[in-house]
């Protein structure tokens, strides 16, 4: 039975793998390993993804985004204000070091609602794991320009008519978040352009279902629309 590495296990190894309570993933490993170190070969390395934040601040029903300069990626798209995790953090550690970076936000953990996580590969790029949250307008302070260096302007927009020079991947994952999906694969192909593109970008998939919204009071909500 080969596991997740694609290492056979013997029987033998199996049953003592059960015995002492460790899975078969990790014997495999650690015989994989010692083997290399006999033979003076390394281990095949972990695959490991790149994780980014990206904050959804809404101001009723609009949303706060940042217009891309001077970084060699997406200049002039529009993106939501995000980043990469550093080592030592968590998911929402980074989130608000990055509000605070890049839109002078000082956030606080209970300002904060994982909304999402996309899996996304972009054109010509490694895959990457995506944490998108929500804070309210007003959370943190007022939101301004912290870095104009890498920053070209910030806007708020309609979440309905959000405009079309944005990044692909931030526009899949606002849209899925939209629809209710909290965990969706945006995998893009190598001819694919970075910016969002209506006939050629690749839709996200929902790897769950939607929950279903209940009705509230004098009436029901019904499902949020995508975004167009």
């Amino acid at each position: 039975m080969p596991h997740e590495d694609g290492v056979e296990l013997p029987p033998g190894h199996r049953w003592v793998a059960r015995a002492a309570g460790v899975g078969l993933g990790v014997m495999a490993r650690q015989l994989l390993t010692g083997a290399c170190r006999q033979s003076g070969e390394k281990p095949p390395p972990r695959h490991a993804e790149i994780v980014d934040v990206h904050l959804i601040l809404r101001r009723r029903d609009e949303v706060l985004l940042a217009r891309r300069a001077n970084t060699g990626y997406a200049d002039g798209l529009w993106n939501l204000p995000s980043g990469h995790m550093e080592d030592h953090e968590d998911v929402r550690a980074a989130m608000i070091r990055e509000a605070r970076e890049e839109i002078g936000l000082a956030l606080a953990p209970g300002d904060l609602r994982a909304e999402a996580v996309v899996q996304h590969r972009g054109p010509g790029e490694a895959p990457r794991m995506g944490w998108f949250f929500t804070a309210e307008y007003g959370a943190g302070g007022e939101p301004f320009n912290a870095e104009p260096d890498k920053c070209a302007e910030l806007a708020w927009h309609p979440l309905t008519a959000l405009p079309h020079d944005m990044v692909a991947y931030c526009r899949e994952g606002l849209s899925a978040w939209h629809r209710g999906e909290r965990f969706t694969v945006h995998w893009q192909s190598g001819e694919e352009p970075v910016a969002y593109d209506s006939e050629r970008t690749t839709a996200s998939v929902p790897l769950a279902p939607a929950p279903r919204v209940r009705p509230c009071r004098g009436g029901s909500p019904g499902p949020r629309s995508p975004v167009p």
